[in-house]
């Protein structure tokens, strides 16, 4: 059994933060901490313990009910398609101040788990306070830019375009994404400007993945790899062998910075789905949830988490 509350925490910065804390029902004195650092989408992380979705929602609902620890989750501030990253991590780390100082959490044994863009710059949410462990699940730990790069290549091979295709295409984005995230320029403007990348780009003028253009030039700007080499407390560093979004040097750089554990889970892709090979993880109606991920992971914390 879990008692959960929802608390709507006012946050100096990014206004109402809708937020979510359990613990164990029959838990006695302060207990383990999971904090939760969501990823890029603007979809809310406030499940319910019997709300089925996607591979995202099943790992935080199984590890919320069968973990044995308190957890804590902020949603992202609204109208979140406007917000840029800076002000999501201002939420984040007021969400945290606020989660450490609860009276039933011991401050001393705070996990982060940080999932896909969130397990990225999850030690930018501690600001300072201490951290017992850090789980990054389908992170990235590089330059975004690089980040992408790699991204647009999987994704052009995996949608079906040939060799020449999709080499054609990557002769342009790295001009394009150098202009977008360096330089700063929003998407459409470096179309009007250049009508050779229309042809490549696949999302608004003006943002990406329903968030706006200035999100993702704050995410080029970040150091993850420095972040992560400040790190001193034991780090798990999870990557899905089929994960097409995020690529194996995002999940080293992390591990390789922060001295951490690298897990390469068989067959798993992005959203911690099953596919019997890699040409089926883009689209794949078969696919199932990983259900050994949330017993290592949580096996894992007990064994690091004193």
């Amino acid at each position: 059994m879990l008692l959960a509350a929802i608390v709507v925490i006012t946050s100096l910065h990014s206004g109402p933060l809708k937020t979510q804390f359990t613990m164990p029902s029959d838990a006695r004195g302060p207990q383990p901490l999971i904090f939760f650092v969501g990823w890029l989408s603007c979809d809310s992380i406030l499940y319910d313990a019997e709300h089925k979705g996607d591979g995202f929602s099943k790992f935080v609902v199984r590890t919320i009910k069968t973990s044995g620890y308190a957890t804590f989750r902020v949603d992202k501030p609204e109208p979140c398609q406007q917000l840029d990253f800076q002000s999501e991590l201002a939420a984040y780390q007021e969400a945290f101040e606020y989660a450490i100082k609860l009276p039933q959490v011991d401050p001393s044994k705070v996990v982060i788990v940080g999932l896909s863009n969130g397990g990225g710059f999850a030690p930018l949410v501690a600001q300072g306070h201490p951290v017992a462990a850090y789980v990054s699940i389908g992170g990235w730990g590089r330059t975004w830019l690089e980040h992408m790069l790699e991204l647009e290549r999987e994704r052009l091979q995996l949608s079906g375009k040939t060799p020449t295709e999709v080499n054609e295409q990557l002769r342009l984005f790295p001009e394009f994404y150098v202009r977008y995230l360096v330089r700063r320029e929003k998407p459409g403007d470096v179309i009007q400007s250049d009508a050779r990348f229309k042809k490549i780009w696949y999302d608004a003028p003006d943002s990406q993945y329903g968030r706006p253009a200035a999100f993702f030039q704050q995410l080029q700007a970040l150091d993850l790899e420095r972040e992560w080499s400040r790190v001193r407390v034991p780090t798990l560093v999870i990557r899905g062998e089929y994960d097409w979004i995020m690529s194996r040097n995002d999940a080293a750089a992390i591990a390789n910075a922060s001295h951490g554990q690298l897990m390469i889970r068989p067959r798993m892709d992005h959203f911690r789905d099953l596919h019997a090979n890699y040409a089926n993880s883009m689209n794949d109606n078969a696919a199932h949830f990983d259900d050994a991920l949330v017993g290592d992971v949580i096996a894992w914390l007990h064994r690091v988490v004193k």
